[in-house]
Formats: C-alpha cells, structure tokens, sequence
C-alpha cells in the first residue's frame, strides 16, 4: 500500500514497490482509507489524480480513470501526462497530440527541429516545442551570433502566434504570424518587424523531430533527434546510427545498475540536443543529467557525422584539416586562454594540448566554429563546472580540408 492521494492509496499484488514511482510489476487498484478496495487490482500501473483523472497501464497501452475506476479514456496510447487545465499530451505510436477529458483528440508534437528562411534570410533553425497550446523555442540564423527566444500560441489547431525576443537584451524581434501543415512538417506565414517595418514572409520544413527510448524501470530517459531527409537511404543511414548509439548508452547505463555500478533509484536524463544541421554534417551533443546524487552538474559528449553523397559516417577532429596539419597548437593555445578567463585560474597550455593529442575532447560544429568542451577535473580543478569554448572558424582556416565538411570555411 502506497501513500494516500485524494483519499485513495495505491495497492500492488505482486510487484516490487520499495517508494513511489519506484514499483514495477503486479497488478494495481485503489483503496479508500477505511480499506474498502474501490479498484480492484487489474492494472499494470496507476498514477496520481490530476483533475479528477489518473493515468493507468494496461497491456502496454496508456489511458485514464475516474476516482470511482471506470475507464473514462480508453488505455490506446503509448504515453500520456497529467491532466492539466483540461488537458493532457498523448502519444500514439510516433504521433503527439492532446486530448480533453472526452477524449477528443488534437494532433501536435512534442519538440521539432525546423530550418527554413525569414524573408531574404536564409539559413534559419527554429527548435520549437509545444505544450498543450504553448510554444516555445529558440532561432538561430548565420548572421547573429546569439540567439533569439520564441514564445508563442496556437491561435487554432494549426495557427500560431509567436514573439522573438533577443536572448541577452529582451528586445522585441517582432511577431511571427503563420500556420502549420496538418502534419507540421511545414510552417509559413509573415514576419512583422519592430518599428513598423514592412512585413516579410517566412517559411519552415521540419528537419528532425525529437523521440524518446525509455528504461522507466531504471528511470533512464532519453531524448533525441529522429531525421527527416528527401534522400530515404541517407536518412535511414542516419537515424540508424544515432539510434544505435542511443540505445548502447542506455543498455550500458542498466548493465552499470544491474552490477551494481550506479544506483537503481537514480533518475537519468539524457538529452540529444541538434547543434547544427548543414548539406554535409550533423552536430549533436549529448547532455547527462544527474538531479542529484554524487554528480549534480550535466556531463557532455557529443557525436558529429558526416554526410557523403554515398555513405555517412562518424566524423572525427581531424577529419576536418588537412593531413599533416598543425591544428592541435593553435586550438588549444585558444581553448586554453579562454577557459583561463572562464574559471579564473590559471591553466598551463601543454595540459589542454595533452588532452587533445590523448584525443580527449568533445567536440561540436555550430554556425560561429568549433565548439569544444572541458570539464574543470580535465585540468585537475575541484569544481562541477564545464567550460565551453569556440573557436571560430577564421582562426583554423588555414588548417581546414577543402575536400572535407568544412570546405566552406577553408581558406582559398
């Protein structure tokens, strides 16, 4: 029997219950406090009450009950949340939306990568997620080097309102007004300038669409970007890798559990963000969330690819120079300066050479140049923190391969 809730416990037959939301197995149902079961233990998993509803697992299908146990929404979905103000986000099978207490289902998603144009602008990203009818995201174009915030609302099922705001300043950048395709794959509508500047269009497709892989009897959760390319072989090729690389992260996690190694109440989030998505690579860094426990700061790794017209493979640092060059001095003389500046210590260069010649960086491509990152232990200092640094592009361009993904930026 656990905790009550809206004068209800949740009982378990059969299962390993140690705390809540740490209880696997068995069948579920509800008890009031006079022990009177209200329930009877049929479900493969109950939630708590939220609005009146809690979420139950049945067969491996998600829906709700009343606090009486009727099924007021058939178990059908793959996940669900809370209910809140009315609704709550569902998925089925790959597709997100949201449902009202009947049932009444909206298609939407969850968190998508878009690239596109803002009038003669071309070049922009959008990463957009949505919450019930909120939206809220960043922009990020080749001529700024910081980005803009977007926060908005679904004015209809598939019209939206957004404003961007700078990200240091908080000034306005005007308001997107435009819709989204039944299937938001593609987005348009017009720009509105601040000032009272002329109008101008803008348009989106969708290039990557976030899914989550799930362990929630190990509580391991992560999230990461699924590919959307013209080209199918290409496009598998992707997604294949970086799942692959996922899933070995996760199976590597519960075998550290299962030995013993890392605690099984410990709740694991790894997130998969898109750095930067170009005609021949991807960027995507990995970010380790621990809330607690012995290692309260995220940890990074990162995983580059490299788009070739007949294959894709991983892509390694020197990939992008030329054989023979001398890149490592200058990247980490630069590296070592900034991080110096960062943390206020003081940090000899040949450590931040050694950790590059032991091929102990983590690296991603972004628009303004490479970007790596050093956790303070890399140097021997006692501190959580990680320090990320970019090195423009300008600065190596004379070390860059033209026939490799960087072509654009080596010098002529």
């Amino acid at each position: 029997v656990l905790d009550f809730q809206a004068g209800l416990a949740i009982i378990t037959i059969g299962g390993n219950c140690r705390q809540y939301k740490r209880c696997a197995g068995g069948n579920w149902g509800l008890v009031d406090k006079q022990g009177t079961i209200v329930i009877e233990p049929r479900f493969d998993y109950i939630g708590l009450f939220s609005e009146g509803l809690a979420s139950i697992s049945l067969n491996g299908k998600w829906g709700f009950i009343d606090k009486t146990g009727a099924i007021v929404i058939k178990p059908e979905y793959t996940k669900v949340t809370d209910f809140r103000h009315g609704v709550s986000s569902v998925q089925q099978d790959d597709i997100w939306g949201f449902i009202d207490k009947s049932g009444a289902f909206t298609r939407g998603f969850r968190r998508n990568h878009y690239t596109g144009y803002v009038g003669k602008q071309s070049g922009v990203s959008w990463e957009l997620a949505m919450e019930v009818k909120t939206l809220s995201g960043t922009s990020l174009s080749d001529d700024r080097e910081k980005p803009l915030f977007l926060k908005g609302t679904m004015d209809t099922p598939t019209a939206f309102t957004i404003t961007g705001s700078d990200a240091e300043s908080a000034q306005s950048a005007g308001r997107f007004i435009g819709t989204f395709s039944p299937d938001f794959r593609t987005m348009g509508g017009e720009w509105f300038p601040p000032g009272g500047k002329k109008n101008v269009p803008f348009g989106f497709r969708l290039k990557a669409e976030y899914r989550e892989l799930v362990s929630e009897n190990h509580n391991l959760y992560f999230q990461y970007p699924h590919f959307l390319f013209n080209n199918p072989g290409m496009q598998k090729q992707v997604n294949v890798l970086l799942l692959t690389r996922v899933a070995k992260e996760l199976d590597r996690i519960v075998m550290d559990i299962k030995k013993g190694a890392r605690e099984q109440n410990l709740y694991v989030y790894e997130q998969y963000e898109l750095e930067h998505i170009a005609g021949n690579h991807i960027s995507i860094l990995f970010i380790r969330k621990y809330p607690g426990g012995d290692h309260p700061s995220p940890t990074h790794t990162a995983f580059n690819l490299w788009l070739k017209p007949d294959t894709v493979v991983p892509l390694a640092l020197p990939d992008l120079f030329q054989p023979g060059a001398l890149y490592v001095k200058t990247i980490a003389d630069l590296c070592t300066a900034e991080v110096k500046k960062l943390s206020g210590r003081n940090i000899p260069n040949n450590s931040t050479r050694s950790l590059f010649k032991k091929n102990r960086v983590v690296f991603t491509l972004t628009r303004q140049g490479l970007q790596f990152f050093f956790a303070a232990s890399d140097f021997g200092l006692k501190s959580e923190e990680t320090y990320a640094v970019v090195v423009p592009y300008a600065a190596v361009a004379s070390f860059i391969n033209p026939e490799g993904p960087l072509t654009q930026f080596a010098r002529k």
